[in-house]
């Protein structure tokens, strides 16, 4: 199934913040391939999340949101699926990122020695037998950043901490998947229900529908176009909800997907 992981690198107080808020680490001789870890070195650091269980807890927002505190890098990448994403954040923005899955796409100012890396990798694609293009952006990677997700033991860190967290795993009928996207819910504090939806790198969200059923038999439908999340508003009527998740474009073509979450799992 080759390497899946994620990480971030950013400065060693926005890691360590970052760090202090995912709960209780303990010292480690080394990354293993699986598990979640900070990495310090003498000019960063980086939280790293090995293996396919572990590789969500380090997502695209996650890192956006540590960017408040200064530039941050994120890299996800499955070698089973050659699939690669790379984005770099500053003051809470995105400035600019770099996808592969089957095909190249980039966003915002990429910069020129990004662009002729990508440029080359397209180029060689046609010729080589390995995927130039993955190769390329664990390259870009390892050049922001200086850490390849396969490399990771060669990498002289100061110090590594392992982080001893429950595995993940979503309540029932909270968690919905098909070829090209997957879709979680989730009630939050405050009585709402939150929906997060990802597509493969190369795809794109059309909309996310959300209809919520009460028990006085009324239904409203709430939409979000070209949006991977919507937040509703719940009162003690409401019995269950239903998202329908639109998407188009990446190696699976366009696509639907339904989550029905049923309140009383909450209550």
């Amino acid at each position: 199934m080759g390497f899946r992981a994620s990480w971030l690198a950013s400065s060693r107080e926005v890691v360590r913040d970052l760090a202090n808020e995912m709960g209780e680490a303990h010292p480690a001789d080394e990354a293993e391939d699986v598990g979640v870890y900070e990495l310090r070195r003498r000019d960063g650091a980086v939280l790293l999340a090995s293996g396919g269980d572990d590789m969500d807890r380090i997502d695209r927002a996650l890192a956006q949101q540590a960017s408040a505190g200064g530039e941050v890098v994120w890299w996800r990448g499955d070698e089973g699926d050659m699939a690669a994403q790379v984005a770099v954040f500053a003051e809470g923005q995105e400035l600019w990122a770099v996808a592969y899955d089957e095909a190249i796409a980039r966003s915002g100012a990429v910069p020129a020695w990004a662009e002729e890396l990508l440029d080359r990798a397209q180029a060689e694609a046609a010729t080589v037998p390995h995927d130039a293009c993955f190769e390329a952006v664990v390259v870009l990677g390892e050049k922001l950043a200086g850490l390849r997700f396969d490399e990771v033991e060669r990498t002289p860190w100061v110090e590594r901490r392992a982080f001893e967290l429950p595995k993940q795993g979503p309540p029932p009928g909270t968690f919905a998947e098909c070829p090209g996207a997957w879709m979680r819910a989730w009630v939050a504090p405050g009585y709402r229900c939150e929906y997060s939806a990802h597509v493969l790198a190369g795809a794109h969200i059309l909309n996310l529908m959300v209809t919520v059923k009460r028990t006085s038999g009324i239904s409203i439908v709430q939409r979000e176009v070209e949006a991977s999340g919507v937040v509703v508003e719940l009162t003690p009527d409401v019995e269950w909800l239903e998202a329908v998740l639109l998407f188009s474009g990446g190696r699976h073509g366009s696509g639907s997907l339904k989550l029905q979450t049923d309140l009383a799992d909450f209550r």
